[in-house]
Parts: C-alpha cells; structure tokens; sequence
C-alpha cells in the first residue's frame, strides 16, 4: 500500500467518521423500522441479521480483511472468543450472525451507545449481581430462538499475542442450562501496512484515543479460526466447563502463535 503522509492519514480518520457515522445511521433506522412492534422472536432474529450487514460493510470502510479457517456451524450457539478489542466485534459479527453482549457502560457512550443498543444487545451489568440471573436467562432465550450469542469469557481485552486470560464462568450460564453448541473462536489481527502499530486495545488509553488510533491504520488483516464446537459434558457445571473451553481454547492458541 503507498505510505500515507501525516495529513494523509488524518484525512482517511476524518473520511472514516464519515462513513461509519452515516452507515451506521442508514442501517440502524432501516433495523428499527424492521423490528420495531415485532414479536420478539422476528425481531431478535432480524436485529442478529442488520448487525452482520453493519458488521460487514463497516469492515470494508476500515479495510479489514477477514480470513476464516474452519466452517461455521448452524445459528443457535453460543460464540466464544478471545477478545483484543473493538476489531474483535466488526470480525465476529461479520462471520456469524450474532447478538452481543455489551458492559452496559457503553450503553451511555455518546453516539457507540445509540449504534449498538440499535442491535438489541443483553447489557452486562457486572456491578450488580441480582441483574445476572436476568442476563443469563435473556442469553438462554436467545440461543433458544436460534440466535448466535457472542460472548467474551475474558472479560477484557489483552493484546493477543500473550495467551488468553482465566474465563469468567458466568459467560456459559446459557450453555449448562440449554445445553447447546459452543463456538470456539480464536482471532488473530495483523497490521502490515503499519509495522509496530497494534489494532488491540489492551493499555490505559481511553477509548477516544484508541479510537483515534484505529482509525488511522491503513490495513487490518484478521484470522478468524473457528477450532471445534463443543457442549457441556456429563457431570460438569458451568465452572468445569469454562476451565476445560479455556484449556481447549489456550492449547490451539499456542499452535497458531
């Protein structure tokens, strides 16, 4: 790719803005048109749809290539993965059509906030623990409605290139409870057009300047390997089975790296 000049660069962040803005606005209107007044089933499952369309045409403005190894099972399971940061959600939500689930402090984020509440995500409220019986039960009739779910077991984001960090249990509530599929996913992102620069969010930047940083890379390469689904087994509980996932999980992670 021609090397961009500083001025260059700033005019790809300000022309991405543009993009992201206006494209997210388009869809996001044409999502709530679809779902609103609709039974929750139609609506959950059309918002799952509009998010992979924005997931995807959002990739294509931020020049990410998606790189898939494996086949992607049926709708209807529960997607874990690793997790570096925003690129993550664009990748994942491209490849499968899924429902996120967000901390619900980027529910209040100016603009982020509007665009993803647009999804009909399950806010994850960790501050308050009466509110996870209602987030692993809102989880559970979403896969029963034969929706991806797409959580993040971590619970933050890492640079990924060090390992994945002890899961938290509390992701794979659905799964001990309706017994369904779980995707396993491992992402990989490279940035060949900028040596040295990372497209994770793993340091004590805040977002705006994490953001600002993203926007301008000039070319995103990820991996996606999607390396077994599973279930729970006999006599395991969610605990168990988030121990033995993240064994699974870290040892094809150390293959790859």
């Amino acid at each position: 790719m021609k090397i961009l000049s500083a001025t260059g660069v700033f005019f790809l962040r300000i022309y991405r803005i543009i993009a992201l803005l206006s494209w997210s606005i388009v869809i996001t209107s044409v999502a709530f048109i679809c779902t609103v007044f609709r039974k929750e089933a139609v609506a959950v499952r059309r918002a799952a749809y509009f998010t992979q369309v924005w997931a995807r045409v959002c990739a294509g403005i931020m020049n990410v290539t998606i790189d898939v190894r494996g086949t992607v099972p049926e709708n209807g399971a529960l997607v874990v993965s690793n997790h570096t940061g925003p690129f993550d959600i664009l990748v994942n939500a491209s490849v499968f059509p899924v429902r996120f689930a967000p901390k619900k402090e980027l529910k209040y984020t100016p603009v982020l906030g509007q665009i993803v509440a647009a999804s009909r995500p399950v806010w994850i409220d960790r501050k308050r623990r009466l509110e996870a019986k209602k987030t692993a039960q809102e989880i559970t009739r979403t896969i029963e409605l034969g929706v991806n779910m797409l959580v993040y077991p971590e619970g933050t984001s890492t640079d990924g290139r060090h390992g994945i960090l002890p899961f938290k249990s509390t992701a794979f509530d659905a799964a001990e409870f309706t017994k369904c599929d779980v995707i396993k996913v491992l992402l990989f992102f490279e940035t060949p057009s900028d040596p040295g620069k990372s497209s994770a969010w793993y340091d004590d930047s805040t977002l705006g300047a994490y953001l600002w940083r993203a926007l301008g890379l000039k070319k995103v390469v990820s991996t996606v390997y999607i390396i077994g689904v599973t279930s729970i087994q006999s006599g395991e509980d969610r605990k168990s089975m988030a121990k033995r996932i993240h064994h699974e999980m870290s040892e094809e992670y150390a293959k790859i790296l």
